[in-house]
């Protein structure tokens, strides 16, 4: 049997939690490490219905990006997901910041799923992945590229004046850190969400800009993310939750 104590240790080493972000709330937020597991469920929220899927397989431990527990608890509500994890006997350890820009961690899969080659960081950007693409595209054409690869029934874009060949990657809430990207020579830059000033200013520049969804740019990690895990932890089973996008497009 493995423990949930060995399972943080290696999230730990390719992923250090002392390396969340200050706002952040990584770690074990549920549960005992001496707990044995022997079934894990990885997904990228703790809602009710993730924690149900975990207790219908079985799962003593969910792995998750989100943290279950974000700001102090001031009363345990019975029908949030922490005190559906609590009854249910049911760990949660949850890798947010910390995994994104870890080598082989959100912004890394984002980046190969968009074939990105050469991706590293940029100084004086806390989060995200600047490379190229093997071919230049027109921003229209990079909207649709990205849309498919990602599976997206849409995105939004800012569609800007040149061909598009360097591409940053940040995924999630990443619009903030965009501008940064541009100054260090992205052409695009794909993220999960954008507020309408930074749409707005992307516009004057004359960059691109893709919005392609908080949940399909992070979600991109799961699978290979659960792979790690059962290379290291061959004796315990490790599920990907089909959890699906709160939101629906029409």
């Amino acid at each position: 049997m493995t423990t949930i104590g060995e399972i943080y240790g290696f999230i730990d080493a390719i992923a250090p939690f002392e390396e969340q972000m200050d706002f952040d709330n990584s770690g074990l937020l549920v549960g005992s490490e001496n707990t044995q597991v022997d079934k894990v469920l990885v997904a990228l929220d703790i809602t009710k219905g993730v924690v149900r899927e975990a207790a219908g397989l079985g799962c003593q431990l969910i792995i998750s990006h989100h943290p279950v527990i974000f700001t102090p608890l001031k009363a345990l509500s019975g029908d949030s997901p922490v005190y559906a994890l609590a009854s249910s006997g049911i760990a949660a350890i949850c890798a947010h910041t910390n995994l994104d820009d870890a080598d082989g961690g959100v912004n890394s899969c984002l980046g190969e799923k968009l074939g990105l080659i050469g991706a590293s960081k940029v100084q004086g950007c806390e989060t995200g992945l600047l490379g190229r693409l093997d071919k230049p595209y027109t921003p229209p054409k990079f909207a649709c590229f990205v849309r498919d690869r990602l599976g997206c029934g849409a995105v939004q874009f800012v569609e800007g004046t040149s061909t598009v060949e360097k591409v940053a990657v940040i995924a999630g809430a990443g619009g903030d850190y965009a501008d940064l990207m541009f100054d260090a020579g992205a052409d695009a830059v794909v993220t999960g969400e954008a507020k309408h000033h930074i749409l707005t200013a992307v516009q004057d520049s004359g960059k691109t800009l893709i919005v392609a969804g908080h949940f399909n740019t992070e979600a991109v990690v799961l699978e290979p993310f659960a792979e790690r895990l059962r290379m290291r932890f061959p004796k315990a089973t490790f599920h990907v939750s089909g959890e699906r996008e709160p939101v629906s497009t029409v």
